[in-house]
């Protein structure tokens, strides 16, 4: 039955352990005595999730929750505030809490007030035979939910702020990937003159006859202008004339050149979001790969982008236990502490886009991450597709539907 017992205290809520306390009683098992109390965290497991339990498990019995004294089980604890996202997507930029749970209404609200059984009782559960198999199957269930997390807080006005700031971003030229109008990709390390003369590589109107020279780098970029040069970072901004070069590397160095002009910038698609949704919010456990290895991210425009496999992301979501490959591309200016997710769920193709859609997770300690589905973004190829954006691979197509984070823009 310690089994049982290990159960119950994964499951206690944040900052508590729950503990069951038998004065006397016992049940028997296939003629063999067991302690009352070794039962009592099953008949708590199926309250909590609503399950009926076997035929002859016997009555509910009060059980005492006190202070967790020691450190906290994987997958519980308090938890991290919503900081209002900061997650990084290359382009455009993307501003990247399982609730406690909620008290029961009948419940007394005094911190100091937990015991359900304010005396010892002389028999918390009569003696009598327990489908200690059936009872098994909900201390898994159990184990299994407690694991993966539940929701966690959600700041919907942090959460607002950021989408009219994404709107924002889509209106400036500069920025916006409504403004692209072409895409020019690097032939091995050759590099790409930009201006308005004759034998410039890409012509623009306005600017000098050779006004930038744009050499691809390893690790990112080589800016010659104006006689000197410069070393640029991956997704880097250069500003010509009335034009703005964007220089995307992912190991298949491109430049996209960006026009304020661009009629697109007035027409859209613009995003759109589904309503915030705390249900969405959800602390997930990585299930890390003993042995992370490489493999191969198709993209949209063909190209083979190599990505590590961290492991799995499990949480609960819509009461089913979820998991989702977690990636992070080995290409210049990925972070080493990013945790990629590409997904589609029931939704994909329907109210969002058919490619599918992207969430960042965010780091909340050990490998507790927040995986916040009201921040899941589209591929910039969703607005243009002049933008090379990995593909979600075959595993991570979730049974639910998530109504959360961003539509389908359209346009299309």
């Amino acid at each position: 039955m310690t089994w049982f017992l290990l159960a119950a205290l994964i499951s206690a809520p944040a900052g508590e352990a729950m503990t069951a306390t038998l004065v006397e009683g016992t049940v028997t098992a296939d003629g063999a005595p067991i302690q009352a109390g070794a039962i009592l965290v099953v008949v708590d497991a199926a309250s909590r999730y609503g399950a009926s339990l076997p035929p002859g498990s016997g009555a509910a019995a009060a059980v005492r929750r006190g202070e967790r004294k020691g450190p906290s089980l994987h997958g519980v604890g308090a938890l991290a505030p919503d900081q209002g996202g900061g997650a990084a997507r290359p382009h455009p930029p993307r501003d990247a809490q399982s609730r406690t749970g909620a008290p029961d209404p009948g419940a007394d609200p005094r911190p100091q007030a937990r015991a359900l059984s304010a005396r010892p009782s002389r028999s918390l559960v009569p003696a009598q035979r327990v489908d200690l198999r059936g009872a098994a199957r909900y201390a898994m269930l159990l184990v299994a939910f407690s694991a993966a997390g539940g929701e966690i807080p959600l700041d919907v006005d942090a959460l607002l702020k950021e989408r009219q700031r994404m709107l924002a971003s889509f209106r400036d030229p500069h920025k916006s990937p409504l403004a692209a109008v072409a895409r020019h990709d690097f032939a091995g390390d050759h590099p790409l003159t930009f201006g308005s003369g004759p034998d410039a590589d890409v012509q623009l109107e306005g600017v000098a006859g050779r006004a930038a020279v744009v050499r691809p780098l390893r690790d990112g970029f080589e800016l010659e202008r104006d006689g000197s040069k410069e070393r640029l970072a991956p997704g880097a901004k250069v500003e010509l004339g009335r034009y703005t070069l964007r220089l995307s590397h992912q190991n298949f160095p491109a430049v996209v050149v960006l026009d304020p002009k661009s009629p697109r910038l007035e027409t859209g698609p613009f995003p759109v979001w589904f309503d915030p949704d705390p249900a969405s919010r959800v602390e997930a456990r990585l299930i890390r790969e003993e042995n992370p290895r490489e493999e191969i991210v198709l993209s949209t425009r063909g190209n083979k982008r190599r990505a590590l496999r961290l492991g799995k992301l499990e949480f609960s979501f819509q009461g089913r236990l979820l998991r989702l490959t977690a990636l992070r591309l080995l290409e210049p200016g990925t972070g080493e502490s990013a945790v990629s997710v590409f997904f589609r769920d029931a939704t994909t193709g329907h109210e969002s886009y058919a490619l599918g859609r992207y969430v960042d997770a965010e780091p909340l300690g050990g490998d507790r991450y927040a995986l916040d589905f009201n921040r899941a973004y589209n591929p910039t190829c969703a607005f243009s597709p002049l933008y090379n954006c990995p593909i979600p691979p075959r595993e991570n197509v979730l049974p639910v539907a998530i109504r959360a984070g961003e539509r389908d823009p359209g346009g299309h």
